[in-house]
């Protein structure tokens, strides 16, 4: 299996036509952002073993960030020039193939438009655009990387700084759903055995459920982070930025 990870770079300052364009560096608030997509990375338990980064300040600085939170060296950020152009998907995929067997996993940070084209290009049915400091992770079933091709490859999964919140959201409404179905299943189970349940068996049945659905959501989101096929199923801009 190899694994790949596609990150655009943080929100930058703006151009300055007094300042190269691979000199930009990243706002504040993009700093924050990395640290955020960091953080995400490190709790799912995703260490790449190769970074390879765009030569331009506000990659680098995305890259060297998260590699920061997942342990990794930062003086092993490879940058390859290539990743600051406008590279074709079909470049940008004999640039992976050429990646040693050794890597079983790499996470690239670069620039859009080049790496949402990639995406859609690399993954079916994949037709978001990639925001900054959006995380695009994909899984290919092969051994070697010069077997990487687009009908083998599986999103693994897709976040971004905005949708943090929303993914709080939802975790919170998967686990009171989660907790109030394993309610509903004990109280159906005491009533089986003939257990007239009063107010205090009731409260300790739904404290209980509530405690057993917050244990149980590191596997809950794990599940959800497995591709479809492993798990049980129940105006963009132009200019590269």
């Amino acid at each position: 299996m190899k694994k790949i990870v596609l990150v655009r770079h943080a929100t930058a300052v703006k151009r300055d036509s007094e300042k190269p364009d691979v000199k930009r560096s990243l706002k504040k608030s993009g700093r924050k952002e990395a640290r955020e997509m960091g953080k995400r990375l490190k709790e799912m338990k995703i260490h790449p073993d190769l970074f390879i980064s765009s030569p331009a300040n506000r990659a680098i600085e995305t890259a060297e960030i998260i590699a920061k939170r997942l342990g990794h060296p930062v003086k092993k950020i490879e940058k390859i020039e290539e990743l600051y152009r406008e590279l074709p998907p079909k470049a940008f995929l004999d640039l992976m193939r050429s990646l040693d067997d050794k890597v079983d996993s790499a996470i690239f940070f670069g620039h859009d438009p080049a790496f949402t084209d990639f995406a859609r290009f690399l993954v079916s049915g994949f037709d978001s655009d990639l925001p900054k400091a959006g995380v695009l992770g994909v899984e290919v079933d092969v051994a070697v990387w010069a077997d990487v091709k687009p009908e083998l490859a599986t999103k693994a999964y897709f976040f971004y700084p905005g949708d943090t919140a929303v993914a709080k959201d939802r975790e919170r409404e998967a686990r009171k759903e989660l907790g109030t179905r394993i309610e509903q299943s004990l109280a159906s189970a005491v009533a089986d055995f003939g257990i007239v349940g009063g107010k205090e068996l009731m409260e300790k049945l739904h404290r209980v459920s509530t405690k057993l659905a917050k244990q149980l959501m590191p596997q809950v989101k794990a599940a959800r982070r497995r591709p479809a096929s492993r798990r049980t199923r129940s105006p963009r801009e132009r200019k590269r930025t």
